[in-house]
């Protein structure tokens, strides 16, 4: 079974503010459809419930602070966020757990 797809079907329990799901604005359009997928048959909207994370324009590309900063902040609405495997993963494995948020890692794209 896909790492994506086992963390969504072990942690997407949407219930009170914790409805969403996070994710990279560089993961795979396989797995930003499988999310979409997984609140619509929960019932939530895509467009509403899944955040894509985005650099800041001409920016690079986030990094673990970055990640980590998104999740202290508005963690507490997320039940799973699926993010790049880059340098700091304790630091944003850190910030899940304190907010309550289940995190999934992908290699990051060349």
């Amino acid at each position: 079974m896909p790492v994506l797809h086992e963390l969504l079907s072990r942690h997407y329990r949407p219930s009170g503010h914790r409805l969403g799901i996070m994710v990279s604005a560089g993961c795979s359009e396989v797995d930003t459809a499988l999310c979409e997928e997984t609140l619509r048959a929960h019932g939530q909207a895509p467009l509403r419930r899944l955040a894509r994370l985005h650099p800041r324009p001409g920016g690079p590309a986030l990094d673990a602070a970055e990640y980590a900063d998104f999740l202290r902040r508005y963690g507490h609405e997320y039940c799973v966020a699926w993010l790049p495997a880059v340098d700091g993963t304790a630091e944003i494995t850190a910030a899940a757990r304190e907010a309550g948020c289940a995190v999934g890692f992908y290699p990051p794209r060349s």
